[in-house]
């Protein structure tokens, strides 16, 4: 109660909820799709199923975890990617990136109309909206010290407050990965313009003899990113 007026009030949320279960091998791949009343829509994916597990001798010590007499339960990794298409009101869409930053009173837009007996911080935090140019400024990995927001919009549509209409893609901070050579293991977003030949790159019918080649990987992001316009 922070107005003192002992009255308290709360909004009942639903959400659609859309789930898939997925299995491969040994696994149960949960993915999910959440549509809320706001117009958000979250996904979320999870594994269940057997513990991944293969011979134990004292020589595989440093590849795992002892979990019965002979068994060893492995160390490995799992990844998810979602690729999402977007018409934000028809084809003419952009991307907006929108940073937090900290700094002089004078970089900052707008102040240099600033009465001269006002008193002010020399230091403020303020909002820099910028439009990407190209996909290659457009591959991000979220950072929590430089929070970032990003939008895919109409470059065209405003609202009633004069700004892009679209969706924000909101990505956790997850960590990417120890392994150097996954391209899908570069950054947790890429932004980038559709193109005939992205299924090529992102669609490969997986054969079990490479799945576990790190160097050769099933799924090449990057080469979704040319460097054209984004």
């Amino acid at each position: 109660d922070h107005q003192g007026n002992n009255f308290y009030a709360g909004a009942k949320s639903t959400q659609l909820v859309v789930r898939s279960i997925f299995p491969v091998g040994n696994y149960d791949y949960l993915v999910e799709a959440k549509f809320s009343l706001d117009g958000s829509i979250g996904m979320g994916f999870s594994a269940t199923g057997q513990l991944y597990m293969s011979y134990y001798d004292e020589t595989e010590e440093s590849f795992g975890t002892m979990v019965h007499d002979e068994a060893l339960a492995n160390v490995h990794a799992h990844f998810a990617a979602f690729k999402v298409d977007l018409d934000i009101l028809g084809q003419n869409n952009c991307v907006e990136k929108t940073s937090v930053k900290y700094g002089p009173r004078t970089e900052i837009p707008g102040t240099e109309t600033d009465h001269p007996d006002l008193h002010v911080p020399e230091k403020n935090m303020y909002i820099h909206r910028t439009i990407v140019e190209t996909e290659d400024e457009a591959r991000v990995k979220v950072n929590n010290q430089a929070p970032v927001q990003w939008k895919v919009a109409s470059c065209s549509e405003m609202n009633q407050w004069g700004y892009h209409k679209g969706y924000d893609i909101i990505h956790p901070n997850t960590p990417l990965g120890i392994m150097d050579e996954p391209s899908f293991n570069d950054y947790h977003m890429i932004f980038s313009q559709r193109k005939e030949h992205d299924e090529e790159f992102l669609t490969t019918p997986v054969d079990f003899l490479t799945i576990n080649e790190p160097v050769l990987p099933i799924v090449e992001v990057n080469r979704t990113v040319d460097g054209s316009t984004a």
